[in-house]
């Protein structure tokens, strides 16, 4: 029985083309290439193919084992965006539905009398159309936009085989007797020439093989998605027993409730006008909806069916300017309609059901049409969120409903999923600044949405939901945000790598909601009680905008846990973070609001949000004293400060490696940036936020630095990271367009928490001696180097001689005081080279200046100097109003004494080089962070041993020795000669194993080491010596 249930082989088929064709822009737009013996296709989608085989032939009763694609090449061309033989070459294939015919085709037409539905060249819809979609021409049932390729199997003289074995199987199950196929090109595409149908050359014609076998019994046809049953209505982030909760917190007067609806009856003044206080009118449609749930007052419904009318106006995209907006923007306007037609929906006539649900419908259909799938640009989630909600709130109600269900998965599976199991896995969304918070909460949503609808777990498909609690947790500063009157405070969210906005705006309120609807999911954990506790009240001013958040989590009643309270904080709650996903490793001494806060950042380039500052490092205490700098330019992404600063190596805590003849480029939409000095690579010629075809497909250009060790203890805190592939190397140097620079980079942080102290240590190794290598630290204050020669170049520039130790000082009065400073020893290289560069000065009272690029006001209360220098030439950024509203002497929220953060997020920096050129060079630094202006700071000088380099640091009675290797090669062995008085010692870079420790006075022992390379004796003095067993 077994033998007779397999397959019998039965026959291969060769159906050659029976139509093929290409088309032509270049001035050919109308002309027909038919009866061409050859087919052509280019890089640029100038030139694309078509084909078409019939299936006619194939026997009855047969299954379809493989089936390929063939065509013979006779001329491959090189990709003129540079030569990159280590990087796959990619083409399209797409299905094409529209009838055309081999004498007729052109760019211009299918058949040569009618046009293609969606224009010239069939190119989809262009960036700024918002109108309905067109009929479509291709990819109804075949859509592979990136097919890669290994070039060096895709020469001349060579067949070309791709492989159509589901296609085709889908195909003949219902019923087709043809199939019609376009090629066209797609990233690091190729020219090709192809033989066509025509080709005198009879074996080398396009064709199909099909391999068939006898099936004992007819395949059945694919089974669909199953669509689980809906709750009832309302069911978007309810539940009766929630809803039932709520409406007895809002009857008892709780906080969050009885504030929340005082801001939503304040915001329906400008009901009439189509307002909801400055926001547009989806919010009061949304938040007035959920007011009726709760409450049961019919002006608030009134309010919402009237708010919902004026959306319904227009077809969602035709609300705004381009696709981007309509989907990053329009997804909040798409879920408040979703959730409209959900909370009203008992009390919606039929015809409002049916309007709204059509609306939605459309809504949906045109995202996943038009809209891109960045796995971590905001887009991405936005799109998550539009097509979940629209699915989720018509789910048996509407015919439609279970196929937009369908799309709503395989959009969260094939597009969002791998990266969230990927470099997302650490719980951050990938994006960079404020937008990583609105990214992760429209994925965030999309899961809470799928629980309380349908009873699915999004949450335990990916541990990017659970880690995300971390990830905000660790990603708090410590002090918190005091308004100016004392009435509230909020967290500060660091800013992951990209567009910084200081002063809590978005970026610090999107954490929050996240964390509600998290740790509601997560309530019985430990990490959800400490985020809980972090978090504290939940602030009703400047965050009311957020508060139907707090309301729909029912925040003030989720489990809180005091990590200060408890005996050991540290078996509750760790005082470090590694995330595996984007290489980023969080620091604390403790959980205080005095805590010291360090970040140590590697994360992937996949947002054209995020920086070119692998390695990069931030210390808080008090305030932000090492800073990442720059600003985002209030969305205006291609400002002169955003492509030549703020997304650059220079504005960060990093290393510059300086090759004169380095370019940049391959920022948004192709953009060139300045030389910065000797940054970091961009991702050129690939995208800066891939889908995750081209993410999967090139993923090692897209990772960076990456943390490949990595220890925690209650006493320290230590990371490695090779920092190799983020700058021009024989990993990646951008094909021909600029050559390698360095060979080997690696970046070590040492954190000692008894002794407060980070210990920063780089090697670098250059492919040429005269590629300048620099070490920056920037602070948002004042900058003061405390020794050596000085030499003042002007008023904005300070070149030292002998010095070693510099001061960041920066702090605010406040409600609360948080003065802060940070001591910055340089141990190595002997004899740096510092430079102190920045600077900009308050002007008298009454007195303003222009700046060129400043799109807001046009006049600033200061005059820059060289405080966001590059090149020669200083790009401060704009004055965006967030900025303003918080960091302005004029604003009502200002704090006196503050400083006027409209001048930029940025002040000075120390530039370190070495004093002689070299191939090999090492740094290494001490930075001790303080709290308060003034006050003494640890004792620190430099150590050395046999291929070692390291650091003695004492203060208050505690000593620590640190040693790190001299180069790359991981020891064996190590001797030392310590202090007389006992001292703790760490030595990094050593071999796994088991090692003899050799102690003064003291017999032998055996000492292990993991995979972390590193050895802690918490006590050793005078002669020590470590040796791997064998």
């Amino acid at each position: 029985m077994g033998l007779l249930a397999n397959p019998v082989p039965a026959a291969v088929l060769t159906n050659v083309a029976v139509a093929d064709t290409y088309f032509e822009t270049y001035g050919s737009e109308s002309k027909n290439f038919g009866a061409e013996p050859r087919l052509r296709m280019d890089q640029w989608g100038g030139r694309q193919v078509f084909l078409r085989f019939s299936l006619t032939n194939l026997p009855a009763g047969q299954r379809i084992e493989r089936a390929r694609l063939r065509l013979f090449a006779t001329d491959v061309g090189f990709n003129e965006a540079g030569e990159l033989p280590e990087l796959k070459t990619c083409i399209g294939l797409f299905d094409v539905v529209t009838p055309w015919t081999e004498t007729g085709l052109t760019w211009n037409s299918p058949d040569g009398q009618r046009p293609w539905n969606q224009g010239p060249g069939v190119p989809g819809g262009k960036y700024t159309d918002v109108g309905p979609l067109p009929q479509p021409d291709i990819g109804v049932h075949l859509r592979r936009p990136h097919i890669p390729l290994d070039p060096a199997q895709v020469t001349r003289n060579r067949w070309l085989e791709l492989d159509l074995t589901d296609f085709i199987r889908r195909q003949v199950r219902f019923g087709a007797t043809e199939v019609n196929l376009l090629l066209r090109a797609s990233t690091l595409g190729r020219n090709y020439t192809f033989r066509s149908r025509e080709a005198k050359e009879a074996e080398q014609r396009p064709h199909l093989l099909i391999e068939t076998a006898v099936a004992p019994e007819p395949e059945p046809l694919p089974a669909e998605r199953p669509v689980p049953v809906a709750a009832p209505h309302p069911r978007l982030y309810l539940t009766p027993e929630s809803l039932l909760r709520l409406r007895a917190q809002l009857q008892r007067g709780a906080r969050l409730f009885v504030a929340w609806q005082h801001w939503v009856d304040a915001g329906l003044a400008g009901a009439a006008q189509g307002r909801f206080h400055d926001l547009g009118p989806h919010e009061g449609c949304e938040n007035t909806a959920l007011a009726w749930l709760l409450t049961g007052n019919r002006w608030y419904l009134s309010n919402s069916l009237a708010y919902a009318q004026r959306i319904l106006a227009k077809r969602m995209s035709e609300h705004f300017r381009d696709v981007h907006e309509a989907t990053f923007t329009g997804a909040a306007w798409v879920h408040a309609m979703a959730c409209h037609y959900d909370w009203c929906h008992d009390h919606l006539a039929p015809e409002q059901r049916r309007a709204v649900a059509q609306w939605l419908k459309e809504a949906a259909r045109w995202c996943w049409a038009r809209s891109g799938a960045p796995i971590a640009h905001n887009d991405g989630g936005a799109r998550q969120c539009l097509l979940g909600s629209v699915a989720l709130a018509l789910l048996g109600d509407d015919p439609e409903a279970p196929a937009l269900y369908r799309l709503s998965r395989e959009n969260f599976e094939r597009n969002l999923l791998p990266w969230l199991n990927d470099g997302g896995r650490g719980g951050r969304s990938g994006d960079g600044g404020q937008y990583e918070g609105l990214h992760g909460f429209y994925i965030v949503r999309f899961a809470w949405m799928s629980q309380t609808a349908v009873g699915e777990d999004v949450f335990s498909e990916s541990p990017f939901f659970f880690n995300r609690i971390r990830h905000i947790l660790f990603g708090w500063y410590p002090r918190r945000l005091v308004a100016r009157d004392g009435a509230y405070s909020m967290r500060q969210y660091y800013s992951p790598s990209g567009d910084h906005i200081r002063l809590g705006y978005v970026g610090d309120t999107q954490p929050y909601q996240s964390a509600a609807v998290l740790c509601a999911r997560y309530r019985d954990t430990p990490e959800a009680a400490a985020l809980r506790w972090l978090a504290g009240e939940w602030p009703t001013a400047w965050m009311q905008y957020c508060l139907k958040w707090a309301v729909l989590a029912d925040w003030e009643n989720l489990p809180a846990r005091d990590l200060r309270a408890a005996e050991s904080p540290e078996s509750i709650m760790p005082l470090a973070w590694f995330d595996p996903g984007c290489h980023t490793v969080f620091m604390r001494s403790d959980w205080s609001d005095d805590a010291t806060w360090i970040l140590f950042e590697n994360a992937p380039y996949v947002s054209t949000h995020t920086s070119l500052d692998s390695g990069t490092f931030e210390i808080f205490k008090g305030d932000l004293l090492a800073a990442r700098t720059g600003n985002l330019d209030h969305g205006n992404v291609a400002a002169p400060h955003t492509m030549n600063y703020l997304h650059r190596t220079v504005s960060g805590n990093c290393l510059l490696i300086h090759d004169p003849a380095e370019k940049w480029k391959g920022f948004l939409g192709g953009a060139e940036g300045i030389h910065d000095g000797g940054g970091q690579r961009s991702n050129w010629p690939l995208t800066s936020s891939p889908d995750v075809d081209t993410y999967q497909t090139y993923r090692h250009v897209f990772q960076r630095g990456q943390i490949i060790r990595f220890a925690h203890t209650n006493a320290l805190t230590y990371a490695l990271a090779d920092l190799t592939p983020a700058y021009t190397s024989p990993h990646f140097h951008n094909g021909n367009l600029n050559r390698p620079k360095v060979s080997r980079l690696t970046r070590q942080l040492l954190y000692l928490r008894d002794l407060d102290t980070l210990v920063v240590f780089d090697r670098v190794s250059s492919t040429r001696p005269e590629f300048k290598k620099t070490w920056l630290l920037h602070s948002l204050g004042e900058l003061d180097v405390l020794d050596g020669r000085e030499i003042r170049v002007d008023e904005g520039e300070f070149h030292y001689t002998g010095a070693t130790r510099a001061v960041i000082r920066y702090g605010w009065p406040k409600p609360v005081p948080s003065f802060g400073r940070c001591l910055s020893v340089t141990l190595l290289p002997e004899g740096a080279q510092l430079i102190k560069i920045g600077g900009r000065v308050d002007l008298p009272p009454g007195q303003t200046e222009g700046w060129p690029g400043d799109r807001w006001h046009g006049q600033h209360r200061h005059r820059h100097l060289k405080d966001f220098w590059v090149n020669g030439t200083n790009y401060p950024p704009g004055n965006p109003p967030e900025t303003r509203w918080f960091g302005e002497p004029t604003s009502p929220w200002f704090n006196p004494g503050t400083p006027d953060e409209s001048g930029g997020r940025g002040k000075w920096r120390l530039e370190v080089s070495p004093s002689t050129p070299a191939l090999d060079d090492v740094f290494l630094h001490v930075l001790c962070p303080r709290l308060g202006s003034e006050g003494p700071f640890p004792q620190v000088e430099r150590l050395s041993a046999p291929g070692f380099d390291g650091a003695l640091v004492r203060e208050a009675g505690l000593a620590t020795a640190v040693f790190f290797s001299h180069t790359e090669q991981v020891a064996t062995e190590f001797r030392a000669t310590l202090p007389t008085q006992p001292v703790a010692l760490v030595v990094a870079d050593l071999a796994q194993g088991n090692y003899t420790v050799q102690l003064a006075g003291q017999p032998p022992r055996s000492v292990p080491v993991q995979a972390d390379g590193l050895l802690f004796l918490r006590q050793a003095s005078g002669r020590v010596e470590f040796t791997l067993g064998r």
